[in-house]
């Protein structure tokens, strides 16, 4: 349980910065920054129950990665698609069943992509 909490935290940090410029990625931004928001609440509930989580962690990558795509702009794309593959990563670990925490840097990393892209 308690790996789940670190997991479910670090997606929390994702949420500054996402702001953007022009309309579309402005639009798309702002539905990541939603997003990343709902997977931290929604995580934090499901924090009991691994499967539901992995299943949210999963469901969230592919919205996020069709939110940059529809963005328009390659570092915003670039950035949703490697925050989508890290949250695909952190589905497979909790499914997986591990005791070990798994490592954030892959979501931290991208996090500060994403904020950094969607920057105005």
């Amino acid at each position: 349980m308690k790996k789940t909490i670190v997991v479910t935290a670090s997606v929390a940090g994702l949420l500054a910065g996402c702001g953007g410029s022009g309309a579309d990625v402005a639009r798309e931004c702002s539905a990541m920054h939603r997003l990343i928001g709902d997977v931290s609440a929604k995580g934090m509930q499901q924090i009991g129950a691994p499967d539901q989580l992995a299943a949210t962690y999963d469901g969230a990558a592919k919205a996020i990665r069709e939110h940059g795509a529809r963005s328009g702009d390659d570092a915003v794309a670039k950035a949703a698609e490697d925050v989508g593959a890290a949250w695909s990563a952190l589905a497979a670990h909790v499914r997986s069943g591990s005791a070990r925490v798994p490592s954030l840097g892959p979501v931290t990393e991208a996090g500060a992509a994403l904020r950094r892209a969607c920057e105005p």
